[in-house]
């Protein structure tokens, strides 16, 4: 029976009397199976930095497998820029509690924290943990030294949580693979290069500010409050989720090999946004916002498109999925081929518009003021009568071209199906 076992132990460089720190380290390598990995600040009296591996496992042991765990931490060159971590958990093991922890741990008595250092975790089921739950007590005037932050965050795991908490300052980088793990980010994250790939797990960020962003997340569902992307971005979306609160930045999305299957995207906000999501596919979107420094182009087959209030320049393409907009920007196209299109234009001048749909109705509200020509056309070029075509102020027959308001730019929508056109505020 194993029950109960502690094994401890403090790496300081091959010797008590040698402080180990961390801050010429440039690669900590953490290689585990189920075991958690912790890289936090650690409150003693000392200017003191270390590995401590903890193992409090209990089960039985099989008499005829492998049942020793196994620990090892190394320099790996002479000059100590790089050391590496191995816990290696045995097999034939009946276990009745899994619990071994590695704690990467740095003084609050030291300023630095992991500024030059790149930390690699290869883990299966154990959990990673950055950062500290709960607030360290610091000396007047060192407050700063409970922080952490760190060079890069290299982190591949199979299905174990990756969390990072509120006293993590900045990671330059960080790179994410999971297949099934959560991921949750709690404080706002600085940083210069983010990579996220997620099969299927719970992705949830605060606020991220970003040079260069990959979201490759399949079936995953992802959540943050605020992304600001100062270069670009891409996401990679199967059946997963995306929702954000607000965003800024170049956002692109899938390529044309790996189009999006039935996924939802949901963004409050867009500000200074350039999205593009030319292959979403049964994607539904909706924005709730998008302000007039923004573009967003989307190119889908069954997906439905909704945009809450528009004042960016807008390309919808759809095979069948529906269109719904309001905007008070002049510069708008949507063509669809079965899909419906609901769209409010609230305009009061504008250069023309043009609105198809080859088999889906299309309802259009303008601000009563504007002055236009319409025209309506079947799908052979032929101008249409009145018949299915509804035009609110006018219970008669009318002739098309139709001019209100005396005429002007032209509105020129093509469908076979009905076409309704109502006033903001009736004539």
């Amino acid at each position: 029976v194993y029950k109960n076992t502690d094994y401890l132990t403090n790496v300081t460089g091959g010797s008590e009397d040698e402080i180990f720190d961390f801050r010429g380290v440039e690669d900590i390598y953490v290689d585990c199976n189920f075991a958690d990995v912790k890289v936090q600040r650690v409150n003693t009296k000392y200017e003191y930095s270390g590995v401590t591996i903890e193992n409090v496992c209990s089960g039985f042991a099989r008499a005829d497998q492998e049942t020793d765990f196994s620990y090892e931490v190394v320099y790996n060159d002479e000059e100590k820029k790089s050391l590496t971590i191995t816990v290696k958990e045995p097999e034939g093991f009946l276990y009745f509690n899994k619990n071994i922890n590695i704690t990467i741990a740095m003084s609050i008595n030291v300023k630095e924290s992991f500024e030059n250092t790149t930390i690699h975790v290869n883990s299966t089921k154990g959990d990673v943990l950055v950062g500290n739950t709960t607030k360290l007590l610091t000396p007047v005037g060192d407050e700063d030294n409970a922080n952490l932050s760190i060079n890069k965050l290299d982190i591949k795991t199979t299905n174990g949580k990756i969390t990072v908490f509120q006293n993590v300052l900045s990671i330059n980088n960080l790179f994410a693979k999971t297949t099934s793990g959560n991921i949750d980010v709690r404080k706002e994250l600085n940083v210069e290069n983010l990579d996220i790939h997620s099969n299927k797990g719970a992705i949830e960020f605060n606020k991220i500010n970003v040079k260069n962003a990959v979201f490759d997340l399949n079936n995953s569902d992802f959540s943050a409050n605020e992304i600001n992307i100062k270069n670009n971005a891409s996401l990679s979306l199967n059946n997963g989720y995306f929702d954000v609160n607000t965003l800024s930045g170049r956002l692109n999305s899938n390529d044309m090999i790996s189009s999006m299957g039935s996924a939802e995207i949901n963004i409050k906000k867009v500000n200074g946004g350039i999205l593009s999501f030319p292959n979403a596919n049964k994607t539904d979107i909706k924005i709730d916002e998008i302000d007039g420094a923004s573009q967003l182009y989307v190119r889908a087959r069954s997906g439905s498109v909704n945009l809450g209030k528009n004042s960016g320049e807008v390309w919808i393409e759809t095979t069948s999925g529906g269109v719904n907009v309001n905007t008070d920007n002049k510069f708008i196209s949507i063509v669809t081929g079965s899909g419906n299109i609901n769209l409010t234009y609230t305009c009061k001048s504008f250069d023309g518009l043009e609105l198809y749909s080859s088999s889906g109705e299309i309802d259009l509200t303008l601000d009563n003021e504007l002055s236009f020509t319409l025209k309506v056309f079947n799908l052979s070029g032929e101008m249409r009568t009145s018949s299915n075509v509804y035009v609110e102020g006018f219970d008669r027959e009318f002739n098309l071209p139709l001019d209100i308001n005396e005429g002007g730019n032209i509105i020129q929508i093509t469908s076979n199906k009905k076409v309704s056109l109502d006033f903001i505020n009736q004539l």
